[in-house]
């Protein structure tokens, strides 16, 4: 079941169950890239970097996997 939910700035978001498809490292790395998505300029620059370092942690660890 989706939420509909209007924040301040008029812009509507909807909340709902992820996907639950694909290898689970990948379904982590396709989180990750939603989270740096919805950090925009205003959050810390700690928590961007933090997701920035998340990312940057699972395609290693993808390259690493997948690599013969």
């Amino acid at each position: 079941m989706d939420i509909m939910e209007i924040r301040d700035g008029g812009d509507r978001s909807v909340l709902g169950t992820p996907l639950v498809t694909g290898k689970p490292l990948e379904r982590v790395a396709n989180l990750a890239i939603a989270l740096k998505q919805a950090l925009t300029d205003d959050r810390p620059v700690e928590t961007r970097a933090a997701a920035d370092r998340l990312l940057f942690d699972l395609g290693r660890t993808l390259v690493r996997i997948e690599a013969p």
